[in-house]
């Protein structure tokens, strides 16, 4: 009897030991699956950095964009005097008022103006023959011209020039005759902000240039730009 429960013992020995062997691969498998699992749930870091760099480029500001500067309209008020220099100043003394002015850009720094206004000359005395004679003379500009900034913006020092009609009114003593006469005007000037200040060197009347030559100067104030 005991030898043949010897030779049993001994085949359920080996056979728990089969059995034991088998299954010791499978206790690997879940490894394997965390692995891949994790190989799957994990980002891709090039697709991602290729997409932030793309939104980032679409996004950020075009620097040369924002630092052109197109054309600039303006309008605005002028305030000034002109001195007759001469025999201007025989007809009128100094000559005060305002204008309305509008400027349009064409180019960065460049454009074209137009102003129109009243200027009204204070009255002088000339005596002729021991006889004196009181005169005044008053203008309606109406001058179109151009200017150019030299920083290439609207601001700082720039040159301007005006061509156009002066509708002169003289007087003389208590009566008053009109005409028109072509004037030309160099405008030497400063911008800073909305202020714009100018040095005037005027003809009157182009045909005369001797005789009609003023010197003066306007503030202007721009009260609308677009």
């Amino acid at each position: 009897m005991s030898c043949r429960i010897f030779p049993l013992a001994l085949g359920v020995l080996i056979a728990l030991g089969a059995t034991t062997a088998s299954a010791e691969p499978g206790e690997d498998a879940p490894a394997g699956d965390d692995a891949a699992a994790s190989s799957d749930a994990a980002p891709e870091p090039d697709a991602t950095a290729e997409d932030d760099a793309a939104a980032s480029s679409d996004t950020a500001p075009d620097a040369g964009a924002e630092g052109a500067e197109g054309p600039r309209n303006f309008v605005g008020a002028d305030v000034g005097f002109l001195v007759p220099v001469g025999k201007l100043g025989d007809t009128t003394g100094v000559m005060l008022g305002g204008l309305v002015k509008y400027a349009r850009g064409l180019a960065p720094g460049a454009g074209i103006t137009a102003r129109v206004g009243y200027l009204y000359g204070l009255s002088t005395t000339t005596t002729v023959n021991n006889v004196s004679y009181k005169y005044g003379l008053s203008d309606v500009p109406l001058w179109v011209g151009g200017h150019y900034f030299i920083a290439g913006a609207c601001r700082g020092f720039h040159i301007g020039g005006e061509l156009g009609l002066n509708v002169l009114s003289v007087r003389v003593g208590g009566s008053s005759a009109t005409r028109a006469k072509v004037g030309f005007n160099v405008l030497p000037g400063y911008r800073i902000g909305d202020l714009d200040i100018q040095a005037q060197l005027s003809l009157v009347d182009i045909g005369h240039p001797g005789d009609t030559f003023a010197l003066g100067a306007t503030v202007g104030y721009d009260f609308a730009k677009f």
